[in-house]
């Protein structure tokens, strides 16, 4: 805690912890904190947190979005608890840890509202998300896009429990081992998502199969090369 400003986005403290402020009218104090990671809006109100679970448990179970706001990426482990729903909003930043980088027991969005698309959800261990909840990748009211949101993983890209509901709008999923490890349900709600790398059962389309094609690419992350089979709908 760095102490108190006089407006919300402030960085910098104009007033330490314990200093004595002079007032003559009624003053809004915002608390700075020395590194925010992100906010959770509630309706009109909006909290910053220092990590990103803190942002998601301070939702409870009220509709809320967490938007991170560092640069870069960060290593963190999150859940969604059950009765949770949140918008995470990863704009432009990364999230990803060498265990299940997400796990949704509730009602999860993850959107990118960043120009760049950089925003991933990674793993280098195992899936990046393990879905027992409801999954919305992207929502119905944003522009389609077929970058963001990105789910990447080395394993899995998303595990999908029985209970596990995924509605697909937008986004793209990697996977080296599969891009959904499917046991529950996935809809697809727009024609211009990909899945890379996944064989899907029990899976609800709202589009005709002879739309989609199958092609097979080489994707190169670094040192290492993996071939994926692309089904791109059309």
């Amino acid at each position: 805690f760095m102490g108190w400003a006089l407006t919300e986005d402030a960085s910098h403290a104009e007033y330490k912890a314990g200093a004595t402020l002079k007032i003559n009218a009624d003053v809004t104090l915002y608390a700075v904190w020395d590194e925010v990671v992100a906010t959770t809006t509630i309706g009109s109100t909006t909290t910053k947190y220092m990590t990103v679970q803190e942002a998601i448990d301070a939702a409870g179970t009220s509709a809320a979005t967490v938007k991170l706001l560092y640069s870069g990426s960060r290593t963190e482990i999150l859940t969604i608890a059950q009765g949770q729903n949140i918008t995470l909003n990863t704009n432009g930043a990364t999230i990803t840890s060498a265990k299940n980088t997400i796990t949704n027991n509730g009602n999860l969005t993850i959107i990118d509202s960043s120009t760049s698309g950089n925003g991933y959800i990674k793993n280098y261990g195992g899936p990046a998300i393990q879905n027992n909840g409801t999954l919305n990748m992207g929502t119905s009211e944003i522009e389609v896009s077929n970058v963001k949101p990105a789910i990447i993983s080395l394993s899995n890209g998303i595990m999908n429990s029985s209970t596990g509901i995924i509605n697909f709008y937008s986004g793209i999923i990697k996977g080296v081992n599969n891009a959904i490890d499917n046991k529950g349900q996935v809809n697809y709600k727009d024609l211009k998502t990909e899945i890379l790398n996944t064989e899907i059962t029990n899976v609800n389309e709202n589009i005709d199969p002879t739309h989609k094609k199958y092609i097979s690419f080489t994707y190169d992350d670094g040192p290492s090369k993996y071939t994926y089979e692309l089904i791109k709908t059309l």
